[in-house]
Parts: C-alpha cells; sequence; structure tokens
C-alpha cells in the first residue's frame, strides 16, 4: 500500500488496471487488486450461470420492461432493469446447475398494484395475435386502463409489443406480427396500464403460441 499527493485532476479513486485507489482521513491511498485463487463454489457458479441464462430474454425486452418496472423501481429505489432482473433471477429459472433454463410462465414483465387481466388468452389470427380477456363492468378495473402487449421469441431472441393498447372495457386486442414469423412460437404476456402510467398491473401470462 502506498500515499499519494493529488495531482492536478484531482484525486484517483476507483480500479485501474492492478490497483484501487481511495481517500484514507484525507489522503490518497493506492493499493493493489486482491488476486483471487480461489475456485468459485457450485453455489456462486450457479448464480452467474441464472443469469447468463436469463440476460437473452430481459435485454431484448428492456424498453418494455422500463414502463413495466418504472413504479416498482421508485419503491425499491432502484432502477427499473434491476427491479426486473431481481425478480425473475428468483422466479423465472428453472432446473438445475448447470441445466438450467428460461420458465417463461413465470416471468413477470410488469409489476404494481391494477388489477390483471381477467381470464386472459391469445390465438393466432392472419395478422398477429389475438389477446381476449373478460370485463364486468361491476368489478374492479377501470374500463380506460390501456393494454400492455409482449410476444417474445426465443428462437430467434427478439420481441413485438405494445405499450398502450385498447382499453380494458373493449375485451380483445390484435397485437400485428411481421409476416416473416409465420411458423415461429413466442411467448405472450399481456398487463394493464393507466394513460398516465401512474398505475400498471402484474403481467399475466398467457402462453406459448405459433403464429
Amino acid at each position: 500500500m502506498g500515499t499519494y499527493k493529488n495531482g492536478p485532476l484531482g484525486p484517483f479513486k476507483g480500479k485501474i488496471g492492478p490497483l484501487f485507489g481511495y481517500i484514507l482521513r484525507g489522503k490518497g491511498v493506492l493499493r493493489a487488486a486482491p488476486h483471487i485463487t480461489k475456485p468459485r463454489s457450485i453455489k456462486q457458479l450457479a448464480v452467474q450461470e441464472r443469469m447468463v441464462v436469463l440476460s437473452p430474454f430481459l435485454n431484448k425486452i428492456k424498453k418494455y420492461l422500463a414502463v413495466g418496472f418504472e413504479l416498482s423501481a421508485i419503491k425499491n429505489e432502484n432502477s427499473a432493469n434491476n427491479s426486473a432482473k431481481s425478480y425473475n433471477l428468483k422466479h423465472a429459472i428453472k432446473g438445475e446447475y448447470p441445466e438450467l433454463e428460461v420458465d417463461y410462465s413465470q416471468a413477470r414483465l410488469t409489476e404494481g398494484s391494477l388489477e390483471i387481466p381477467q381470464n386472459a388468452r391469445v390465438e393466432a389470427v392472419e395478422n398477429g395475435f389475438k389477446f381476449s380477456w373478460d370485463f364486468d363492468e361491476n368489478g374492479a378495473g377501470h374500463p380506460n386502463d390501456k393494454t400492455m402487449l409482449m410476444a417474445y421469441f426465443p428462437e430467434l431472441k427478439s420481441s413485438t409489443y405494445m405499450i398502450n393498447g385498447v382499453g380494458r372495457h373493449q375485451g380483445q386486442e390484435i397485437l400485428e406480427i411481421h409476416p416473416a414469423l409465420k411458423g415461429k412460437t413466442a411467448e405472450t404476456y399481456m398487463s394493464f396500464i393507466t394513460d398516465d402510467r401512474k398505475a400498471i398491473s402484474n403481467s399475466v401470462y398467457t402462453g406459448s403460441v405459433t403464429f
């Protein structure tokens, strides 16, 4: 360990190459980064592998998650991305290390207290996926809550989604899919969100559907 005086750019803090810099009692301190030779445990490798398995999915739907976990991020005092990862790392992975895979049926793409879609379902139609749900005028949920729809194609690692669809009271909405995706299978989800984005529902998994 060594100490140093501030240069023209101020004190060095952080890590560069093999060195760590920090301030200790008003003095700049340089310390060599620790050299870890101990092999990772199975538990550590399993945690690392969960992120490797989940990342291709979450990274392709970041914009959707940014809306879906915005309110949770405020509550948790972190980012939407971190909130989404935190939930899905715990709940959306199945199998035993090293045979891990995404459990799409348990994934959550939006999180909030708004009433979820009731009896949500999806079917392939000529130009995309038709999402349907039940609406009871005397039940919970506002008629003008808007739909959020997601179709993720694992084979292609691509997605098609809608943030601000029809109102809850309309009972169905079509998510248009590019014709080039004919024959491809998607994992599908839907949620509700208010126009002002101050409330959102948890997402509902609507199944694996082939276009």
